[in-house]
């Protein structure tokens, strides 16, 4: 697994990346697997994100954050000002520092870095989607995403009623990491998907991804398809 290091490093790259395609390429360009949202919509979805978590880290608590005050054509500016005090505010907290998590144990600062990292890796495939092929995703950043979603995620999903449980196991297989983690419960299917981790995680978040082996129940895997598995 990654070191917090390396996910701070890993939120600032990709951060510098959305904020170079926004400035350089054109903020107005269409993301065509995000149905109406343009990169600028990303740019202050994250933007917004940033402040959000950094309110959190700083006070313990969850603030109420509003991008309205972007200024009018600063929003990329707007945008990297928020970046940096999140990766400012998280290298500086302890990170085990307690304060709100959304739910996944331990209530730390530490979850906020995770968090954020794979928040910024999505965000940026959706960004540079819109102007040109995307830069890969490294291999265990991908499955600390997968293992978010399994083992979180979707069961926050299903406790806030925003979608239905599984009735049997999903076998997530990466390929390229030799690891499988399954989502869902025990019940009365058992069914498995399998590819690179990458395109797992992709899979996972409704992006667009490369190709991926699918066997077992028909029902299980029709019902997975249909889960809203994420926020």
């Amino acid at each position: 697994m990654l070191d917090r290091t390396a996910l701070l490093d890993s939120i600032a790259t990709d951060c510098a990346t959305i904020a170079a395609i926004a400035r350089t390429d054109g903020d107005s360009a269409p993301i065509a697997h995000c149905g109406g949202w343009t990169v600028s919509g990303v740019v202050a979805h994250l933007g917004d994100v940033h402040r959000w978590a950094t309110g959190i880290v700083t006070t313990g608590h969850p603030p109420e954050v509003d991008i309205d005050h972007v200024p009018d054509g600063e929003l990329v500016a707007w945008f990297e000002a928020g970046a940096a005090a999140l990766l400012r505010t998280l290298r500086d907290t302890d990170p085990e520092s307690r304060c709100w998590t959304f739910g996944l144990p331990p209530g730390n600062a530490g979850f906020w870095t995770r968090r954020q990292a794979l928040e910024a890796v999505v965000h940026r495939f959706d960004v540079e989607s819109a102007v040109r092929p995307p830069s890969p995703i490294p291999t265990e950043l991908a499955v600390m995403g997968i293992d978010e979603v399994a083992n979180f995620l979707f069961d926050r999903q299903v406790g806030l009623e925003r979608t239905a449980a599984l009735d049997g196991l999903v076998s997530l297989e990466a390929t390229d990491a030799g690891i499988t983690l399954q989502l869902g419960a025990s019940g009365a299917g058992t069914a498995t998907i399998s590819g690179r981790s990458e395109d797992l995680l992709l899979m996972l978040w409704r992006r667009p991804h490369g190709q991926l082996a699918r066997s077992g129940d028909s029902g299980l895997l029709a019902a997975f398809d249909a889960a809203a598995l994420t926020p």
